[in-house]
Parts: structure tokens; C-alpha cells; sequence
């Protein structure tokens, strides 16, 4: 019995439902294997940084993990003051755990095999840090900032491991895979718009804000003299222009709040290079790489973090959903 005539060529012209990517499958594969290692990487380097002898001392829970409860509700700072009570009579077990626990993270993250667990580890040993260690990124004291690490780089390595969660899906961006890309837009926009309102906090735009940001937490002893001499130099051009720079950075924090929404590929772009760009202006100026030369760095702060997120949503070469859903191109 011979059935109704099929138009194979009407078939073939009818598009799929809103196909993801026109991307080659291997050019979005190796930037996301990319970005896996260089996560890997960073979790990596804050299991050796947690190697150096400061951290096996009582300081590092008396002056590293415990100030974090200053200014924070009661909720917040009684866990914190437990924890660095308990590592305080516990050094060298608790920051030889500490060491092991990251170092397998970057390991298992960069093993493929491992990674799907690694990256689920690593969400919830970096909100135990961004809790216990970062005090939730100074976020309830009213004194949070950007430019010195705010919201908390714990918190910003949870985001990673999230957006970067491995999948056989291909969106317009590597963030893009697993959530899709309009719930990856939102968190990228959320974090920003954070961002800029921290920037206009009281604390963040009063008169000498950004020389106290920039020079007042660094202990000079240790940091070499040309990062110094720079620091202060840099710092004092901003006295006097507090307020107007707090506002300007807002206004530019939120415009790459906004870039992936942006209705040509080329905006979005500009807003990632923005965006990495302002990480870098952290990391040097407001976080001293890290504070690396001291032996008392943690991890890198959130200027390399900041860089790492905004290549996760570079789009992809000729995807068809770069734009955002209902754009004109």
C-alpha cells in the first residue's frame, strides 16, 4: 500500500527548533577544555599557595580567617570565629586538608574522566570558604568592594564550576552549554549589576575611599618597592574625585551588566573585553595581584576570576543565537 507523497525538498529547507550554534562542535569543545584547564589551574595554585609556612601557623586563623567576622551580622560572624577557633588549635592538620583538598580539585578538574564530581566539589567547598573564610565576600558590613574583592572570589569559582558544568550541549557561548543562554545572560548581568551598586556604596564613594581601598590594606614591609611607589602615586590622583569616580565605574559596571543583551555580536564583545579589563584594574591596583609577595595569599582575588567568566561568554564564531532571544540582528 503506497502512502502520501512526502516533499523531501520542503523537509530539507525547514530549519530545526531554534538551532543553538552553527559553531563547529570541535572550536566549542577545545575553548571550553580551555577554560576547564585554566580553572584547574587556579584551584591548582591556591592548594600551593595554601602550602606556604604562614598558613600552618595560628596567625592565619587569627588574622586571615577570623577578621572576616568583623561587621558582619551575628548569623554570619559566630560560625566564622567557631571555625577559626577550631583551625586556630588545629593549624597544621586543618591547612594540610585545606592544601589537599584544593590541589585535588585542580586535578580532578582538569582530568575529564573526574571532572563532572571535581566541579561539584568544588561549588560546595567554595561556598564553605565564601562562608567561613570570606565572611559571604563582605557583602552584609556595608564595606564590600569590587576593587578589593568583593563579592569574594570563593564565590566567583562557584559561578565558574556552574557555568562551565560539562555538557553535550553547544550554546552561543561556552556559559551557555548547560543552563542556556538566556539563565547564563541573567547570572552574568546579576553579578555586575551587583557590582556597580557595591561601587556606590557610602563606604566605596566617600572622600578618600579609593586611597584606603588601594593602599590602606597593604602592609608596605612586604610588597616590593616599585608596586608601592605606583600604588601611592596612582591613589593620590583619585583624592578629591571619589564620588565621581564611584559613579563612573557604576555607570560602566552596569553597561557590561547589560552588553549580552546587546543586539549585535560586536557590543558583546566590547563588553567582555570591558569587563576583563576592569578585572585587571583590580587585580593591579585594588588587590596587589593577590598579595603574592607577602606569603599570605589564599588565591589570586577576583581579578583573574572576573577574567576567566567573561571569556565563558564570548560568543561563539557564526552562532545563531548570540543575539538574545526576540533581537533583531
Amino acid at each position: 500500500m503506497k502512502g502520501p507523497a512526502i516533499d523531501t525538498a520542503s523537509l530539507r529547507a525547514e530549519p530545526g527548533p531554534h538551532p543553538r550554534t552553527t559553531t563547529p562542535p570541535g572550536a566549542q569543545r577545545a575553548l571550553t577544555e580551555r577554560l576547564h584547564t585554566v580553572l584547574a589551574g587556579l584551584w591548582l595554585l591556591d592548594g600551593l599557595l595554601q602550602l606556604q609556612p604562614y598558613m600552618f601557623t595560628k596567625n592565619f586563623a587569627a588574622q586571615t580567617i577570623a577578621v572576616t567576622a568583623q561587621g558582619n551580622p551575628g548569623w554570619v560572624a559566630h560560625p566564622i570565629t567557631w571555625a577559626a577557633g577550631l583551625i586556630q588549635n588545629h593549624a597544621i592538620a586543618a591547612n594540610t586538608a585545606f592544601a589537599a583538598i584544593q590541589l585535588a580539585l585542580g586535578v580532578g578538574i582538569a582530568y575529564r574522566p573526574t571532572r563532572r564530581i571535581a566541579l561539584a566539589c568544588s561549588v560546595a567547598w567554595a561556598g564553605s570558604v565564601w562562608l567561613f573564610g570570606e565572611g559571604l565576600g563582605g557583602l552584609l558590613t556595608g564595606s564590600a568592594n569590587p576593587l578589593t574583592g568583593a563579592p569574594g572570589s570563593a564565590l566567583l569559582y562557584a559561578l565558574a564550576a556552574i557555568l562551565l558544568w560539562p555538557t553535550d550541549q553547544r550554546g552561543a557561548f561556552p556559559a551557555a552549554g548547560a543552563l542556556g543562554a538566556r539563565a547564563a545572560r541573567i547570572i552574568w548581568s546579576v553579578l555586575w549589576i551587583g557590582l556597580a551598586g557595591l561601587s556606590l556604596l557610602p563606604a566605596n564613594r566617600a572622600p578618600g575611599a579609593f586611597v584606603v581601598a588601594m593602599t590602606g590594606g597593604m602592609m608596605s614591609d612586604g610588597e616590593p618597592h616599585w608596586y608601592t611607589s605606583m600604588q601611592d602615586h596612582v591613589s593620590k590622583l583619585t583624592l578629591g574625585h571619589d564620588l565621581a569616580i564611584a559613579i563612573t565605574l557604576a555607570v560602566l559596571l552596569a553597561l557590561i551588566a547589560a552588553s549580552l543583551w546587546a543586539p549585535r555580536p560586536r557590543l558583546v564583545r566590547a563588553g567582555l573585553i570591558a569587563a576583563a579589563a576592569i578585572g585587571g584594574v583590580y587585580w593591579v591596583f585594588g588587590q596587589a595581584f593577590g598579595m603574592p609577595f607577602m606569603g599570605m595569599a589564599t588565591d589570586p582575588n577576583s581579578g583573574p576570576l572576573l577574567a576567566l567568566l567573561a571569556v565563558c561568554f564570548w560568543p561563539a564564531p557564526n552562532a545563531t543565537d548570540t543575539l538574545p532571544e526576540g533581537t533583531a540582528a
